[in-house]
């Protein structure tokens, strides 16, 4: 499984990529919006679950590679879960390197997510989440016209503080307009 916009392929962790996303998970840079860093072995328990095929379960997360085309290199990664399986509902995450950043390849990766998503998976809603003070998320969702629908206080633990976050979707229908 995988997809492609102009500029990066999307495709299925592997092996291969252990290093990277061990190392960027133990990054407090990298996980400052996301959550707590992680130890070694979390990180690769993370990574080790990211291996195993995906059955489309509730909650269970699929996690693309972002690589660019010119020269494979790995950017970044994607997230997609239903949430619940059965009413079409999905999440959405992403993440990129911060040698990535500010190049335009999260809005197209993300944007491939959600094309890719509304095509080819059961989903009508897609939705996403980020720290009221990550600017640079928020304004990626507007982009990609999703709509905040709430900000939820204290909704999540990030390195021993609460923080409040902004939650934001597209429906299929304000997609296909």
């Amino acid at each position: 499984m995988q997809f492609e916009t102009s500029r990066l392929i999307m495709r299925l962790v592997i092996a291969e990529d252990e290093s990277a996303s061990l190392s960027h998970w133990q990054d407090p840079d990298w996980t400052k919006y996301i959550c707590t860093p992680l130890n070694q072995d979390q990180a690769l328990g993370r990574f080790k679950k990211t291996l195993k095929p995906w059955i489309k379960g509730s909650n269970e997360r699929l996690v693309f590679s972002i690589t660019l085309k010119s020269n494979n290199t790995l950017a970044g990664e994607l997230m997609f879960r239903y949430i619940p399986e059965l009413s079409g509902i999905a999440e959405i995450g992403y993440g990129l390197y911060q040698n990535y950043q500010g190049q335009g390849y999260a809005f197209e990766a993300t944007q491939g997510l959600i094309k890719y998503a509304f095509e080819h998976l059961a989903v009508h809603k897609i939705s996403a989440g980020c720290g009221i003070n990550n600017i640079a998320s928020y304004k990626l969702m507007e982009k990609l016209n999703m709509k905040r629908e709430a900000c939820l206080r204290q909704h999540k633990k990030i390195n021993d503080a609460l923080h409040d976050f902004y939650f934001y979707s597209i429906l299929k229908s304000e997609y296909q307009k």
